[in-house]
């Protein structure tokens, strides 16, 4: 009776053990597979970046064409139109009006 006794809670101390993810449990880490799945994430960033990007330029070029900004050098023209003395004067007279 009591070598019974001893063997149930032998088992219970053992199954206690192994629930608790005693000493007696080893991961095995195969090195193919964490090539393949590092690859597979490498795969998965590369893509996520490639759709911002592509997504970023859109956003750039849309907001380009309505705001009719221009990436490229000021013409003469448009020098002229904004630095002409009529046209600083005119700035002046309004930035000077809003102080006062």
């Amino acid at each position: 009776m009591q070598k019974i006794l001893a063997l149930i809670i032998s088992l219970f101390q053992r199954l206690t053990t192994v629930l608790k993810g005693g000493d007696r449990w080893f991961l095995v880490i195969d090195e193919v597979i964490v090539a393949q799945e590092d690859l597979v994430n490498l795969e998965k960033q590369f893509e996520q970046r490639r759709d911002q990007a592509a997504l970023q330029d859109y956003f750039n070029r849309r907001y380009e064409f309505q705001s009719s900004f221009s990436s490229d050098c000021l013409t003469i023209s448009e020098v002229w139109t904004t630095l002409n003395p009529i046209s600083l004067l005119k700035f002046l007279r309004y930035a000077l009006s809003d102080v006062v």
